[in-house]
């Protein structure tokens, strides 16, 4: 079985790249490819993991299609860094993802 391996690096909103890089992770997990799909999320993309995440007008939840590739057996990876840089991002009073302006 082939296993493909996707690095995202990108915010996951006002760009395409990381939308585009889960795009080909879905269509790559696909009954008729049988690949195995491995994803990394470092820098800025790792938000597209957020739960909860307030999605602007005119683009898809990159959670719920992470979420979807995950149930598909797709594997998520982060830097850690980026994940505790993101989450210092946040309110402080209640953790909860801000708006996108």
């Amino acid at each position: 079985m082939v296993t493909l391996t996707i690095i995202a690096n990108e915010a996951p909103y006002w760009s395409e790249k990381t939308w585009n890089a889960l795009r080909l992770a879905g269509a790559s997990v696909t009954a008729e490819t049988g690949m195995k799909v491995n994803v990394f999320l470092m820098g800025d993309s790792v938000a597209a993991a957020k739960k909860g995440q307030v999605t602007p007008e005119g683009y898809y939840n990159t959670e719920k299609m992470i979420t979807d590739l995950v149930a598909r057996e797709s594997r998520f990876s982060a830097v850690e860094r980026a994940l505790r840089r993101e989450v210092s991002r946040m309110p402080s009073s209640s953790r909860e993802p801000r708006e996108t302006p």
